[in-house]
C-alpha cells in the first residue's frame, strides 16, 4: 500500500515528520497502519559529510485489531557522504522498541520487544529531479534478518517527492515486495540535504 510522510522545517537543521496511517491489504482484508511522529536533526561536520539523529514514535489506529501489539519507538543515528558527480553513500544504526504498553492508545499489556538495525545505502542522481538508490539492511536480534532493496526517487515538484522501490529478503524465506511512497515538504526544510534517513 502507498505510504505518506509529511515533513516541515523547524529551523535550518531540524524537521518534523508526520506519517498518517496507510491502508494495508492482506488476504482480502483492509487494515489501517500506525500513525507516526518523529523529529530529524542533521548537521554538516565536514565537507560533504553530514550526521544526524531521528527519534520517532508510532501508535496504532484505535480499534484496529491487527495493531494490538502496542505502540512503538525508534531512535536512529544517521550519516551521509557526498562523493561528488551525483554519487552519495549513507546509512544509519539504531534501536527499535515495539510492543510498548500505552494506555489510551492501545490495549496491549505485554512486554516490549527490543531490536537493533543497521543500514548502508548508495545513490546516484540522474538529474535534478530523478535519482536511483540501493540499500542493504540488517535487523539484529536472536535471528539476524538481512534485506536488500532498490528504487527510484522522483521530485515531482519542489515540495512533492515520489519513490518506487522493490526489495527481497536475503536470509529468510519471506516474500519479495514492491512499495510506493510520497513525501510532502511543507514550508522550509533541509531534509533532502541532510544525513540519510
Amino acid at each position: 500500500a502507498p505510504g505518506l510522510m509529511v515533513r516541515t522545517g523547524l529551523g535550518d537543521s531540524m524537521e518534523l515528520r508526520i506519517s498518517p496511517p496507510s491502508a494495508i491489504f492482506i488476504d482480502g482484508e483492509t487494515f489501517m497502519g500506525d500513525v507516526g511522529l518523529g523529529i530529524k536533526y542533521s548537521t554538516e561536520i565536514g565537507e560533504g559529510f553530514q550526521v544526524g539523529v531521528v527519534p520517532a514514535f508510532s501508535a496504532p489506529v484505535k480499534g484496529e485489531d491487527r495493531d494490538a501489539g502496542g505502540a512503538g519507538a525508534t531512535i536512529a543515528a544517521l550519516w551521509a557522504l557526498d562523493l561528488g558527480g551525483g554519487l552519495g553513500v549513507g546509512g544509519n544504526v539504531g534501536t527499535d522498541i515495539s510492543g510498548i504498553a500505552a494506555p489510551g492508545l492501545t490495549e496491549y499489556e505485554g512486554d516490549a520487544d527490543l531490536t537493533h538495525f543497521v543500514t548502508l545505502s548508495g545513490g546516484y542522481g540522474l538529474s535534478d529531479q530523478m535519482s536511483l538508490f540501493a540499500e542493504g539492511y540488517a535487523i539484529l536480534g536472536d535471528d539476524t534478518e538481512l534485506y536488500a532493496d532498490a528504487g527510484l526517487l522522483y521530485l515531482l515538484t519542489p515540495n512533492v517527492q515520489i519513490d518506487v522501490s522493490a526489495g527481497l529478503p536475503l536470509s529468510q524465506t519471506d516474500a519479495a515486495w514492491v512499495g510506493v511512497g510520497v513525501v510532502l515538504l511543507v514550508g522550509g526544510s533541509d531534509g533532502d540535504a541532510g544525513a540519510e534517513g
